[in-house]
């Protein structure tokens, strides 16, 4: 999600992108997020690109989709304080994202002892190059910023396959699974669903998917009813 400016005017557009960057707009998000919640998905994380700064206009947007929207939403956009927070559960939001911040335990006690632990996702977004000095050492770095004590979710998201569709990266998966018992979220790459089976088969508990669906024919209903049948065993209705 990205503000577009047209004549002194700032409207929001959905985009997909690749590498984190915008690569391709795929409508007005109200019409987007309608379609997604008519494919019976399990849950909207709706993430602003805003480039560091907190968005009053972005505010407005997330008012006005949980008006109409009956999916749990997450929401994320460069939340830095408890008032920050605050604005968007006050408009809607059932959960919210950090991840630059995610090293701020002040920050994060605050929004646990506010909204209680559920409400809480934490971002580890990275480079493959971030790996280059091992997995272990990665792990060890982010153990050091104290987050796994607060997060309700951990949404792990390697920015290099981001946009890719050529799977998603599932090494970190076990390391974080044996340092910490909060659910893992995985993302980044999906392009089949034999892809996404991969992902729970090695212990994510959920997979996000953006370019997927955008870009294919594929509904939730039909995903689900295919992993299914590779024997990963979800629900097929909601």
């Amino acid at each position: 999600m990205e503000r577009s400016t047209t004549n002194s005017e700032s409207t929001f557009r959905a985009i997909t992108t690749r590498n984190f960057l915008p690569f391709r707009i795929i409508g007005e998000p109200f019409s987007q997020i309608k379609i997604q919640e008519s494919n019976l998905i399990d849950e909207l994380m709706l993430v602003h690109r805003n480039r560091g700064k907190f968005d009053a206009l972005f505010l407005e947007l997330v008012l006005e989709i949980s008006k109409f929207l009956s999916t749990p939403l997450t929401v994320g956009g460069a939340v830095a304080s408890i008032n920050d927070a605050k604005s968007l559960f006050d408009r809607g939001a059932d959960k919210i994202v950090i991840g630059r911040n995610r090293d701020r335990q002040s920050l994060l006690s605050q929004i646990v002892d506010e909204y209680g632990k559920q409400s809480l996702v934490i971002s580890v977004d990275y480079q493959s190059d971030d790996l280059l000095r091992g997995i272990d050492d990665f792990i060890r770095v982010e153990s050091l910023k104290g987050y796994f004590n607060f997060a309700g979710e951990l949404s792990i998201n390697n920015i290099s396959l981001d946009g890719s569709r050529q799977g998603v990266d599932l090494k970190l998966i076990n390391f974080f699974s044996n340092v910490t018992d909060v659910p893992l979220v995985v993302g980044s790459g999906a392009g089949s669903t034999s892809q996404i089976a991969e992902c729970f088969k090695k212990g994510a508990d959920a997979v996000t998917l953006g370019t997927f669906l955008s870009q294919t024919d594929q509904s939730i209903k039909q995903i689900r009813s295919h992993l299914n049948s590779l024997g990963i065993h979800i629900r097929i209705d909601n």
